[in-house]
């Protein structure tokens, strides 16, 4: 709800560090989804550092991406530093 109410016609990309460093939170599977509802409505790109995916302890063997969610192949890419 957020990301959709601080999207303007002047946005045009969205970036995402999941996981984070310092903290190590990591995006969830359904917050990934609604962003990229408002990505795919709005038509936005995405760039997705992921650095730290295979520093997770959660279920899977790497952390939650946006570019495993249908229709988002088109929309995003991942990075591995962007600092």
């Amino acid at each position: 709800e957020a990301i959709a109410s601080a999207v303007t016609e002047k946005t045009k990309l969205l970036v995402i560090a999941s996981p984070a460093n310092p903290l190590g939170s990591v995006t969830s599977v359904d917050e990934l989804q609604r962003i990229a509802q408002v990505v795919l409505q709005k038509d936005l790109l995405v760039i997705s550092d992921e650095t730290y995916t295979r520093l997770y302890y959660g279920e899977g063997p790497v952390a939650p991406s946006i570019l495993s969610i249908k229709g988002m192949e088109q929309h995003s890419f991942a990075v591995n530093t962007f600092s």
